[in-house]
């Protein structure tokens, strides 16, 4: 519901001249990620290398990128980092270990129902944590810890928390 007001929002402070609409209805999917890999220590104590890659799936326009970063656990990114298609990005919200991270992402479409050259970015977030579906492997302290999404009939569900609207003249 927030979403729709927004996208309605939006649409009408880029485009006052435009009647306002009776309704706008904005069905979207979560997002998936699978695989997940990540690989590092288990503490950010260490300052260790740590890599974390996957893939983000948008079932909504069928299409996917391969994200990935390595840094140091002790400073781990705190920007949006490009995928491997640029309209795909991702960032760490917060980072305890390989073990426990917040996942950032955000999609940018093109949408001429906000304007010529319109762009609307959405953007999702969920909780990564060692569980069920994301187990790990190592002595939890070596920076050979190594976690990952163990099942394909299970990805991470990434679901969307907000999006913004521009128009580019």
């Amino acid at each position: 519901m927030i979403l729709q007001l927004f996208l309605l929002l939006a649409a009408v402070l880029l485009s006052p001249s435009l009647a306002l609409p009776t309704s706008t209805t904005v069905t979207q999917n979560p997002w998936q990620v699978y695989p997940l890999t990540a690989l590092g220590p288990a503490s950010t104590a260490n300052s260790t290398n740590t890599t974390i890659s996957f893939v983000f799936m948008d079932p909504n326009s069928n299409t996917s990128a391969r994200c990935s970063s390595s840094f140091p656990a002790t400073s781990p990114p705190s920007t949006y980092l490009p995928c491997s298609n640029n309209t795909f990005a991702w960032e760490l919200a917060s980072f305890k270990s390989v073990e426990s991270f917040t996942l950032k992402l955000e999609k940018r479409y093109k949408d001429d129902s906000v304007g010529d050259e319109g762009d609307i970015t959405f953007f999702g977030q969920t909780d990564v944590a060692k569980g069920a579906n994301y187990t790990c492997s190592g002595n939890g302290s070596s920076a050979g810890e190594q976690c990952s999404v163990v099942s394909r009939t299970t990805p991470i569900l990434v679901p969307l928390t907000s999006a913004t609207a521009k128009r580019n003249v």
